[in-house]
């Protein structure tokens, strides 16, 4: 093919039926070969808990059944609400009889899906060429191994999914003509499954108000264009309020989960300041992901607590920003629109509006980086047509073909990583060797196989990186019992609910130590505070310590006179 022809087929909005599909089927070779080393993988991390040995998908109930469970089993906390992703396990665990191989199969089926979609998109807004280009660098990207190699990033990739499909049908209306009926209530049905499969698909109104104040080119006044806004997503709002409600009787609150350690009770300014913090980090994953984590924690990454270098930083980049929107919103939508897309999905995780479990988390970059492809490729589409010399297409291809190729060997690399949780967690450590946590799940995991003498010295490293965790001490206190004695272990379980008092597991092994090695005061001291924290199970414990400590005041009765033997 001579150069002028390559240059109309990528620079034209709608190419050849065949190089269409041959485009197509090079998206999905490539996403492939990013990803085909998960499916040796097994579950690990939260896929244990979620899938494994998660009793209530191993037989597939109605969707009326998960429509009113948590995410989470109650044993870890009333937190999250994903019927539609737990409904899609229990039919892959119907499916494939627990195999994790039929999980990582649907991911990567999925994933691929996504991919497509996000060309699908992309082929809206840019020439082919950048379409294309979006699309590959979205099949490649390294940051989203998390969400595709572990079963549980499921939730991202069906809210994705969901998500470009509501939006690429948003644009196909509004380009067209007016809405009907069907397409409102697809619409709607397309926002209830990114909504009911992860939280970040609340966020597919902002998604839609995005394109339409960007990329949507129509020559309306204001009020006919607000109106026609309004019969779009009307109906999507009100269904999305009924999800928001029921989610809150299911959980009885918001059930957003825990705080992530390190997180908890943060004023509005101190999540103001932390989000800033963490905005070179997001934009350093999906810019030059070379280095990843399954770990964001402290000491490492943890909350703001004054405007230093890193806040700094971060809002000079996110003033530079909202500068960039504003400057490309007239002259480069499809930018702008990137850069809104970013932000509107990457908010809900950003900690800036409510503190969530995790202070950065791969997986949840999964959606936000939609929008991250899609700005590089109008940018790229941009720079072509303004320096349209054979070089510097030669050159722009160039790199595209060896950030491709980069992308698939880091990919590949990085989903070995999550075969199982010992691989995953050493591997942690030497990712994140400042953050307590990679030591923490290593060291449990260690204990879980029997290795105690590693798993001790592990935690105690967790511990000394980081005292604000008490499960790294009840942990550590197990470890050194089940080698020791329960003597060795009472301090570090003494810790743990120095940390947390609710800890009842930790205060019944503290309570039976010190039974046992004859601190039976101490005993009812520590049954006491649980049964006056409202703990019930240590009333019992109490009492018994009771007896035990009047039998032990009262003194011996004489021995009883012996009478003749008649």
């Amino acid at each position: 093919m001579h150069i002028p022809q390559l240059r109309s087929i990528l620079l034209s909005p709608e190419p050849p039926p065949t190089i269409r599909l041959t485009a197509m089927a090079a998206l999905l070779v490539l996403g492939l070969s990013a990803s085909l080393p998960s499916l040796s993988n097994g579950f690990t991390y939260d896929d244990i808990p979620i899938v494994r040995d998660n009793a209530r998908i191993h037989e597939v109930a109605s969707p009326l059944t998960y429509l009113g469970q948590s995410y989470w089993t109650p044993g870890f906390g009333n937190f999250l609400y994903r019927p539609v992703t737990i409904q899609l396990f229990a039919l892959e665990w119907a499916a494939g009889g627990g195999s994790p191989f039929m999980f990582h199969a649907v991911n990567l089926a999925l994933y691929a899906l996504v991919t497509l979609a996000v060309f699908g998109l992309a082929r809206l807004l840019l020439p082919f060429g950048a379409a294309f280009a979006a699309a590959a660098l979205f099949a490649v990207h390294p940051v989203h191994v998390e969400a595709v190699a572990n079963v549980v990033g499921q939730a991202e990739l069906v809210c994705a999914l969901a998500a470009l499909g509501a939006v690429m049908l948003y644009l196909r209306t509004r380009q067209s003509g007016g809405w009907t009926t069907g397409t409102r209530m697809s619409l709607a049905g397309l926002a209830v499954a990114a909504a009911l499969a992860k939280e970040q698909g609340f966020m597919l109104p902002g998604l839609l108000l995005m394109a339409e104040v960007t990329v949507v080119q129509r020559r309306e006044a204001w009020q006919p264009r607000a109106r026609a806004v309004i019969e779009a997503l009307a109906p999507m709002m009100v269904i999305l309020g009924m999800i928001f409600i029921a989610r809150g009787l299911v959980l009885g609150g918001l059930g957003g989960g825990a705080p992530a350690m390190g997180l908890q009770h943060l004023g509005s300014g101190r999540r103001l300041l932390t989000a800033a913090a963490m905005t070179p980090e997001w934009l350093r994953l999906l810019l030059w992901p070379a280095h990843l984590r399954a770990e964001y924690s402290p000491p490492e990454f943890a909350a703001s607590v004054a405007f230093g270098r890193k806040e700094l930083f971060g809002t000079v980049m996110a003033l530079c920003g909202v500068g960039a929107w504003f400057a490309a919103r007239r002259a480069q939508p499809v930018i702008a629109f990137g850069l809104g897309w970013f932000v509107v999905a990457i908010l809900p995780v950003s900690n800036l509006v409510f503190t969530t479990g995790v202070i950065i988390a791969e997986r949840t970059l999964f959606l936000p980086s939609v929008g991250a492809v899609l700005a590089i490729a109008a940018l790229g589409a941009a720079m072509l047509a303004r320096w349209p010399t054979l070089v510097i297409r030669r050159a722009v291809l160039a790199v595209l073909a060896v950030i491709v190729v980069l992308g698939v060997g880091r990919s590949r690399s990085r989903s070995r990583v999550w075969r199982d949780n010992l691989i995953l967690f050493s591997q942690s450590i030497a990712d994140a060797p400042r953050g307590y946590r990679a030591y923490r799940d290593y060291g449990i995991a260690l204990g879980e196989e029997g290795r105690l003498p590693k798993a001790e010295e592990v935690l105690r490293r967790a511990a000394a990186l980081y005292d604000r965790d008490a499960r790294v001490f009840e942990e550590l206190s197990h470890a050194i019992r089940r080698q020791r004695s329960c003597l060795d272990a009472v301090p570090f379980m003494q810790q743990a609910l120095a940390v947390d008092s609710s800890l009842t597991l930790s205060r019944s092994r503290l309570y039976y130590c010190q039974l046992k090695s004859g601190q039976i005061l101490a005993a009812r001291e520590t049954a006491a505070r649980g049964e006056a924290l409202g703990l019930p199970e240590f009333t019992p414990m109490r009492v018994k310590a009771d007896s035990m400590l009047s039998a032990a005041e009262s003194p011996p009765l004489p021995p009883s006179p012996r009478g003749p033997h008649n």
